[in-house]
């Protein structure tokens, strides 16, 4: 797919992520909490026009692996496991109270200090703590053969800012930072004492004390981007602003922090902001309905990239109705997106669409009340395979929808092209919390045109204990899968059919996956040390020494690990080539580089006793302004035949801005290939190639916002080395290469010569306003494509060989 022509707060705690580039495909019905209590009405009874105003979702907020929503005089905490989605902890509001505070109406989550602030629409600010109670059940007995630790919810600490008029919240370990109606942020620490206040516009009319979230000037949005140190602030009016702070924290008034003002595209009213965490992607809804994009630099400047919006699938500003909410997934790949009227959508950066989910209204639209003036609260899972939505049709409801991330890498696919491998070797993978997506590249009759779907279940005795999985990586030749979750890793081999789990639960519990990646027959886990058992309300961010571990396919247990490695910081990307590996790490500002090779002395099998050892061949460390690193592949240097160059001693690394580059891992030095690049594919040098090759004769793939690219791979590190862009060399995309705007290309399958990809499909049923997901795999031919590229180079020979 080419480009297409007052939130909620979130936190500053860290969470593990896998930092590979994926999409996300929804997939089943999504799940309904009712949230509706003894002590309110039931919704059967009445319509949900009539509801009372307590039993209205307010928020959502997404604690660890559990999901706090807020009403206006009670906050639950639900689980989103798969083995039930229960209530287990509750904290309500006295009558009383609530008559004089106000309902909750904003929350924020801080995972280190295990505690959850709300605020109230009267401005005083509860920190909620949250624990776990293993010794007692959250549903009494209630559900056979399961058993859910319950959650106590208590008040460490409250304290009233109801003079300053607060209408946001936003919290990190050491501060609360609110968003005032008079468009002023004031800080306090978490004991309620005021730190600091900065306005950000002069005064202006009296305000509604009473109302303060409908003032003009109110503060609607915080959100605080922690690799960038950056502050996203949206008023009602449509004002948009970024603060750079010169340190971590949400320290206000630095001398040398940076503040701009975002100006709104011509005639258009911002009505919802979100930015990016990785990418640095600043999304701006209108009230036309309209998205648009902004890549935002290093001194806060703005470039706009492309507008999404619905106008190819018939919806005007006005049928589709403002945008009301835009939510990032934590990693960057994908947003979610709330118009008034059509729903809520999921695309990708680039405009395709993943999932489209329309339901009905509720008749009456009602004034602003509490519950964000009927606005839909949406947040995300912290490892993005669940959206969770409160419903618009029936407001005491709330939407859980499972999603599945593609494992996308930089190698085309390398099963063989007869019935048997394209049945027995998927040229795709998904990953859900629960499960993996497998897609195939023909029927059960061949045909290569119809690729097919399987969901292959997680193991009952691993998924149970360490939901959700997190991490996926396919082996070269895509027989084998590796998956992560809370604690270990579990192996799957296509070939025999079946999983193999660490044989101590012990030695499972004891490690957390950071990444994942195949070195030929071995798998190698990134991970840190653990001295407990996965937790509900457990912090995921990495923490302490991280350690490369390499076990043979056959065997997981201690007596079987090969050999193992410390390394300096958590792996960004990494890519494996034979014996050798490429590891990226670092933060923005500085870029890590080492090229490790596993040498295995004898042969692997259950039988034997290999020794391995770990070499470094080369290690690299630049200053760099760039994003992280997300996806790496070898390439060739562009020393050509120097002496003692071989064609690993440079990479292809690609950017969360979508900048592809060049690193030369002799001398360090990176140069920009190509922009608006969202993945590649990189032919491999053959093996057994001269050492200083050349790459004549490689492709490379690019899919973006340009759709999908083709190029040789010796033309651009020719133009890289007279030190040109690639982007001159890309021509205007082959119409046969276009897929359509709902359909994303996961994998290159060049044996059968076709691209694999995945779609929504949507389910309805007669007696349900809602409508499940399917996702459906496609195939497109790049034969015709692929001639037409190499005749238009010269390459007469390769195309007559294809």
């Amino acid at each position: 797919g080419k480009a297409l022509s007052s939130e909620g707060q979130q936190g500053a705690g860290g969470v593990l992520l896998d930092r590979s580039p994926a999409m996300y495909i929804s997939y089943g019905w999504p799940v309904v909490l009712e949230t509706t209590t003894a002590e309110g009405p039931s919704t059967s009874d009445s319509k949900a026009k009539d509801l009372d105003d307590s039993e209205e979702v307010a928020w959502v907020c997404s604690v660890g692996k559990a999901t706090a929503i807020g009403k206006q005089n009670e906050v639950q905490v639900w689980t989103r496991t798969k083995q039930g989605r229960v209530r287990v902890g509750r904290f309500r509001a006295k009558d009383d109270d609530v008559m004089v505070e106000g309902g909750f109406r904003y929350a924020a989550w801080e995972p280190k200090q295990r505690a959850l602030v709300v605020c109230t629409s009267g401005g005083v600010v509860y920190v909620l703590s949250l624990s776990e109670d293993a010794r007692r059940d959250a549903t009494g007995g209630s559900c056979p053969g399961s058993r859910f630790p319950a959650v106590d919810v208590g008040v460490r600490a409250r304290f009233d800012c109801s003079g300053v008029l607060p209408t946001a919240l936003l919290v990190d370990e050491k501060t609360i930072l609110l968003g005032c109606a008079d468009g002023a942020l004031v800080s306090y620490n978490w004991d309620g004492y005021q730190k600091s206040k900065l306005s950000l516009l002069p005064p202006g009319e009296d305000l509604d004390a009473h109302e303060p979230w409908l003032n003009n000037q109110s503060v609607q949005t915080l959100q605080y981007c922690r690799s960038r140190r950056t502050l996203l602030i949206l008023l009602k009016n449509g004002m948009c602003a970024l603060y750079m702070f010169s340190s971590d924290g949400l320290r206000l008034k630095s001398s040398s922090s940076s503040f701009c003002w975002v100006l709104a595209p011509r005639s258009e009213t911002i009505t919802a902001a979100s930015l990016s965490p990785e990418s640095h992607t600043l999304a701006l809804g209108t009230q036309c309905g309209a998205v648009h994009l902004y890549a935002i630099g290093n001194d806060l400047s703005q470039h706009k990239l492309r507008t999404l919006s619905l106008a190819e699938w018939g919806h005007t500003g006005q049928s589709s109705g403002v945008v009301e909410s835009v939510r990032w997934t934590a990693d960057g790949r994908a947003m979610a997106i709330v118009w008034e009227k059509a729903g809520l959508s999921v695309w990708t950066a680039s405009g395709c669409r993943l999932m489209y989910h329309l339901e009905g209204h509720t008749g009456q639209k009602k004034e602003a009340t509490a519950a964000a003036a009927g606005r839909r609260a949406v947040c995300w899972s912290p490892e993005g395979l669940q959206l969770v939505a409160s419903s618009r049709r029936d407001p005491s409801r709330v939407l859980l929808f499972s999603f599945a991330r593609a494992a996308l890498n930089s190698s085309p696919t390398r099963s063989g092209t007869n019935q048997s491998s394209l049945l027995s070797v998927p040229s795709a993978c998904l990953l859900g919390d629960d499960r993996v997506l497998c897609v195939f590249g023909s029927d059960v009759l061949g045909d290569a045109e119809r690729p097919t779907l399987h969901h292959l279940p997680l193991p009952q005795q691993y998924s149970g204990l360490n939901w959700p999985a997190r991490l996926i990586a396919v082996s070269a030749r895509g027989e084998d899968l590796a998956v992560a979750g809370e604690r270990g890793a579990a192996l799957y081999s296509h070939r025999h059919r079946r999983w193999r789990l660490f044989g101590d639960v012990n030695q499972e519990s004891a490690i957390r996956c950071l990444s994942l990646t195949w070195v030929d027959e071995v798998v190698m886990l990134c991970c840190q040390p653990c001295s407990s058992r996965p937790a509900l309300l457990e912090d995921s961010s990495p923490q302490g020494q991280v350690q490369l571990r390499f076990y043979p396919k056959y065997h997981l247990d201690s007596t079987s690990l090969l050999c193992q490695k410390r390394l300096n910081a958590p792996p960004r990307a990494m890519s494996a080539q034979g014996d050798r590996l490429v590891v990226l790490s670092g933060d923005a500002g500085k870029l890590e580089a080492a090229v490790l090779r596993l040498i295995v002395e004898g042969p692997l099998g259950p039988s034997q006793r290999p020794i391995a050892r770990v070499e470094v061949l080369r290690e690299v460390c630049i200053v760099t302004m760039r994003p992280p690193p997300v996806l790496t592949s070898f390439v060739p240097a562009l020393g050509g035949g120097d002496a003692g160059r071989g064609p690993r001693s440079a990479c292809l690394v690609l950017h969360a801005d979508g900048q592809l580059c060049h690193l030369d891992l002799e001398t360090g030095s990176e140069r920009g290939v190509l922009d608006k690049v969202e993945h590649f594919w990189c032919e491999a040098e053959p093996e057994g190639g001269r050492d200083g090759g050349s790459g004549d004769g490689s492709l490379l793939w690019t899919y973006g916002a340009r759709g999908i690219s083709i190029l040789d791979v010796g033309r651009v590190l020719s133009l890289v080395r007279e030190g040109k862009m690639a982007r001159l060399e890309v021509q205007e995309p082959d119409p046969e290469l276009e897929f359509d705007r709902e359909v994303y290309p996961l994998g290159l399958n060049p044996g059968v010569n076709s691209i694999v990809g995945i779609s929504q499909h949507s389910a309805n049923l007669a007696s349900s306003a809602s409508h499940g997901f399917s996702p459906l795999p496609k195939a497109q031919p790049l034969l015709s494509p692929l001639l037409r590229y190499l005749l238009t180079q010269g390459r007469q020979e390769d195309a007559e060989r294809l």
